[in-house]
């Protein structure tokens, strides 16, 4: 059909058919290239990326230099600090290890012996029993 005589909803139909092809094409193109040569495409884009963030942050007050040590003694601070909370929670994981033993150990010693190996015997015997059973051919 001539553009002249379309209408401009077939106009923008077909454009808009047409623009989802290449789109469709060039996604393809892409996926290909990636699976072919991912390790280079994957530094490209980490290339690409911290050019796009270089660029970026070179816009701020601060220099690279400047922004470095500042977070250097940030991260010093934080590190300082998790020595002690690291601490805090082995020993607060050890009291609570402590605690579950001693519960466990006073809940076994309350338990009935009697009772429990006959318990744990008939429960092997019956399973003995029905293992015997079993034909295997």
């Amino acid at each position: 059909m001539n553009t002249a005589e379309e209408t401009p909803k077939e106009t923008v139909e077909r454009v808009s058919t047409q623009v989802s092809e290449r789109c469709h094409n060039a996604c393809d193109q892409a996926k290909e290239m990636i699976r072919r040569n991912p390790l280079p495409t994957v530094l490209g884009a980490l290339a690409f990326g911290a050019a796009i963030g270089y660029a970026i942050y070179s816009r701020r007050d601060c220099s690279v230099a400047d922004r470095l040590v500042k977070e250097s003694r940030s991260f010093g601070r934080h590190l300082s600090g998790a020595q002690g909370k690291l601490s805090g929670l082995f020993h607060d994981g050890l009291d609570l290890a402590h605690e579950g033993a001693g519960r466990a150990n006073r809940f076994v010693h309350d338990l009935p012996t009697d009772q429990v190996l006959d318990t744990v015997s008939s429960t092997l015997n019956r399973a003995l029993n029905r293992i015997n059973r079993l034909k295997f051919w």
